[in-house]
């Protein structure tokens, strides 16, 4: 009798715990969605702006990367920021991102064009990116539209 009730309270453990990863799986869904749309939107506009972009296959593929860039950035500070309000850990998030981001664009423009604006563009313009996607994650989670990650199995 104890080894049957041991089963259904295993099963059950099963179902909870597939039903919080599915949970989890959700928020941090939100979570890439919400940064990947914030970065894309900056990236259109600093595409735009920046007159090394102004062709529209260029546009398009940045703005693509930018997205996928922010929603792994989003999924990520949104299991960062479950640690603790580590402001350091944040920041450090924000620009570890960016940089990667930065830098590799800056390393293409300097090759490529050797337009030290661009270079220089390309770099803050990483940095807005990803502060303003850290601003509204960290106000979604504030306003509970987001759930913070929990951290359990």
């Amino acid at each position: 009798m104890t080894q049957e009730s041991d089963r259904k309270h295993d099963h059950n453990n099963d179902h909870d715990n597939d039903h919080n990863k599915q949970y989890e799986r959700l928020e941090s869904i939100k979570a890439g969605i919400l940064s990947g749309l914030a970065i894309a939107a900056i990236a259109a506009i600093g595409s735009v702006v920046n007159p090394e972009f102004m062709h529209l296959p260029t546009i398009a593929l940045d703005v693509c990367i930018a997205g996928f860039s922010g929603g792994l950035f989003g999924i990520t500070y949104r299991h960062l920021v479950s640690q603790g309000q580590d402001e350091h850990l944040k920041s450090g998030a924000i620009g570890a991102f960016a940089l990667v981001r930065g830098l590799a664009q800056a390393e293409l423009f300097w090759v490529y064009r050797a337009n030290l604006w661009a270079v220089g563009i390309a770099i803050v313009e990483s940095f807005v990116m990803f502060g303003v996607a850290a601003f509204l994650l960290d106000f979604a989670l504030k306003a509970q539209w987001i759930q913070p990650f929990n951290g359990q199995d």
